[in-house]
């Protein structure tokens, strides 16, 4: 626990043993890399040892592009399509618009991300990313 008497961005990857376990789920298979963000440092990567590279940095963007944008990035990469005004976020080399980051949300603040890549497709990214969360902090929201 933290000085806010909750799990915040400097403490809660000490759960990661939970996400080191996470099975992929029966439909996804690895390889897949994913990453851990809190307070825009990166603090903790998984890698399948067959996973490309790549994967690595973009499981890592998908994470900061969450965490900086207090969005999943699927959905922000939606927003970049379909909205005038925000088009030129496809210009800031930092963010990976595409499914698989989500931010990790506790008590109504963002505390962190996690970021997914090489699972099959973003929506594979993404659950995977939401699952992660999910056995790391069961109270995330």
């Amino acid at each position: 626990m933290c000085w806010a008497r909750k799990t915040c961005h400097w403490c809660w990857p000490t759960n990661w043993p939970a996400v080191q376990s996470l099975p992929a789920p029966k439909s996804i298979r690895p390889p897949w890399s994913l990453s851990s963000i809190g307070g825009g440092n990166l603090v903790a990567v998984q890698r399948a040892d067959n996973v490309g590279p790549h994967n690595t940095v973009a499981a890592q963007r998908k994470a900061f592009t969450s965490l900086s944008t207090n969005s999943k990035s699927g959905e922000l990469g939606e927003k970049v399509r379909n909205d005038p005004a925000s088009r030129n976020l496809n210009t800031v080399p930092e963010l990976l618009l595409l499914g698989g980051g989500v931010p990790v949300m506790l008590d109504g603040d963002v505390i962190g991300a996690v970021g997914v890549a090489g699972a099959g497709g973003s929506a594979n990214d993404q659950s995977c990313a939401e699952q992660a969360i999910a056995a790391a902090l069961p109270n995330a929201e």
